[in-house]
């Protein structure tokens, strides 16, 4: 065979091999706030898509952006402070509503949020983003 055509098929190869390896990871970093707050220690300091609802009343506006409580959908007691420097769009009226907030556990009960994808109440799967 000619070593044009295997150097090619050799490069298309790993080309979907790096494609296709990526896509489980993002995957397994999607977790509710109970399996956050659950596995504190295996999650802090590492970049996660945190998905809960804004709980009603606990958006604040902080120097740097804004703050809010972001709870677990099934165990409304299940909770944790969400800040992020985002200021964009009419957040206070997406209280109620379903929220991905992806960033990263940096204390016990206190996340930093990167980046927010806002939904419809109680709908984890669909969202307009929000950043």
């Amino acid at each position: 065979m000619n070593k044009k055509i295997i150097l090619g098929l050799a490069a298309i190869g790993i080309a979907l091999l790096l494609a296709f390896s990526g896509a489980p990871l993002a995957q397994e970093n999607k977790v509710t706030v109970k399996e956050l707050m659950e596995n504190k220690t295996t999650y802090m300091d590492k970049t996660v898509q945190a998905m809960g609802i804004i709980k009603e009343d606990s958006v604040e506006p902080t120097q740097n952006g804004m703050k809010f409580t972001l709870r677990d959908k099934d165990d409304p007691s299940i909770q944790i402070q969400v800040t992020t420097d985002k200021t964009g769009g009419p957040i206070k009226s997406d209280e109620g509503k379903t929220v991905q907030a992806t960033g990263k556990l940096v204390s016990e009960n206190s996340f930093e949020a990167s980046q927010l994808d806002i939904g419809c109440k109680n709908d984890y799967t669909e969202g307009v983003g929000q950043n």
